[in-house]
């Protein structure tokens, strides 16, 4: 499980690049390529987008291609669905497969944890009107 706290950038990438399958068909070697080309992420908490790049794992969250900053504490589930397009090649050279193919990648669970900025001896539990203490 990944975790993250908020109001905090959040970065995000995917592994994504194109596939190519070998098989045979009737005995003739086929391939078949499928190229990424739209990454539509859930974020969990109700926000969403959509890029036509995978992103790329930055050195620190703040300077990612795609971030995402969570305004409340909790569990999130992260959703990557990768949309591709296909070609084959069954000796002949490529040729396109019409339409597009979505899919879901393995689900991200995350624990986003609240951020607090003060070192402070209250226990937001025993006294919620402490300093950096909020309601839940």
């Amino acid at each position: 499980m990944d975790w993250t706290v908020t109001g905090k950038p959040t970065a995000f990438w995917a592994d994504a690049s194109v596939k190519t399958f070998s098989a045979e068909l009737l005995g003739f070697p086929l391939q078949i390529r499928a190229t990424p080309i739209e990454f539509h992420w859930d974020f969990g908490d109700g926000n969403s987008t959509s890029t036509t790049s995978p992103g790329q794992e930055p050195s620190h969250p703040q300077n990612g291609s795609i971030t995402h900053i969570y305004s409340t504490k909790g569990e999130r589930t992260v959703t990557l669905t990768t949309v591709y397009t296909g070609e084959y090649n069954y000796g002949s050279g490529w040729s396109t497969i019409p339409g597009t193919a979505a899919v879901e990648s393995d689900r991200l669970p995350m624990t986003v944890y609240r951020y607090h900025k003060y070192r402070v001896e209250d226990d937001c539990n025993d006294n919620p009107h402490g300093t950096d203490c909020v309601p839940n």
